[in-house]
């Protein structure tokens, strides 16, 4: 369950990347909210995300999962997309300790 205060993170995080001029080029349509998630899961889903988007796309990535720290590089290494920012942000909470924040952008097929 996520709760007001872990939405209220989120926001922040949000309006924090707004001032570094990341969100410009991100439609809503291309925030991809994979929280509580677990490996497998969030880079099944990222994939499918990434599977209809042109290329030059970004995407805000939002997960809990620690594993996909270590996924989504790969998943960018090994399919010509760009990591363009990677964020752990420790939310305080028990059942998620950290949220952990991504832009991607898609490269040339």
């Amino acid at each position: 369950m996520v709760t007001q205060d872990f939405n209220d993170t989120i926001d922040l995080i949000l309006k924090d990347l707004d001032t570094q001029g990341f969100t410009a080029e991100i439609e809503k349509g291309q925030v991809v909210n994979l929280i509580s998630l677990k490996c497998p899961e969030p880079l099944m889903m990222l994939r499918q995300a990434f599977r209809t988007a042109a290329s030059g796309a970004q995407f805000i990535v939002f997960a809990t999962d620690p594993s996909t720290e270590r996924d989504f590089a790969s998943f960018c290494r090994f399919s010509n997309h760009k990591m363009l920012h990677n964020q752990a942000v420790d939310t305080g909470m028990a059942e998620h300790t950290a949220l952990y924040v991504f832009i991607l952008e898609k490269g040339s097929a």
